[in-house]
């Protein structure tokens, strides 16, 4: 008999890894139940916000906090006060800003990826369309599946740039940064077709 298992354990590298897997899976079921939309855009959302977790941790993680949650952990830390009740990630649009000046602007080399305004357009509607989903209320909502799919692209060039390109993330593990690549490989080839035939 199996032994049951009593825990959950995961990290914010393993979130995004699954995240990415979970992304992958439910774009292939996206030409055949258009509903499947919903969860394809919270999962991408999840982890492109846990890639900007990644490449803003540097060793302690209060790029990652909204900034009066990290002064007031700079301030426990430097002072011995109380340490701060709540440490609350920052928010999906905001974690981007940061990323855009902590890691965009210091990276020199040719690879870099230069965010454009559509890549910001790209974030901004991701977040607005999980938001919606996530605190979905009593409404009608018609969503143009033609825009969708370019949609998580852009916001998946920032999060492969990010993730894979940038030096700004040490993966823990080869194994689940080349898993969660892969993942992501699959899931923005599926992407891409999908913005084919949309646009036909």
């Amino acid at each position: 008999m199996p032994r049951r298992r009593r825990w959950l354990k995961t990290d914010e590298y393993a979130d995004v890894s699954t995240s990415l897997r979970k992304a992958a899976d439910l774009v292939q079921h996206v030409a055949s139940d258009i509903t499947e939309w919903k969860w394809l855009l919270v999962t991408v959302h999840s982890a492109t916000q846990g890639i900007f977790v990644l490449s803003l941790s540097a060793g302690n993680g209060l790029l990652t906090l909204k900034s009066s949650h990290a002064k007031a952990w700079l301030k426990a830390y430097e002072t011995g006060a109380p340490w701060p009740q709540k440490l609350d990630l920052d928010y999906f649009v905001e974690l981007y800003r940061k990323t855009k000046i902590h890691v965009f602007l210091r990276d020199t080399s040719p690879t870099k990826l230069v965010a454009t305004a559509e890549h910001d357009k790209a974030i901004r509607r991701l977040n607005d369309l999980r938001n919606g989903f996530v605190h979905f209320g009593v409404q009608a909502w018609s969503i143009e599946l033609a825009g969708l799919p370019t949609i998580c692209l852009r916001c998946l060039e920032i999060g492969r740039y990010l993730g894979w390109q940038s030096g700004a993330v040490y993966w823990t593990s080869v194994r689940q940064s080349t898993r969660a690549r892969r993942s992501l490989n699959s899931l923005c080839r599926t992407l891409e077709r999908l913005e084919r035939e949309y646009q036909r």
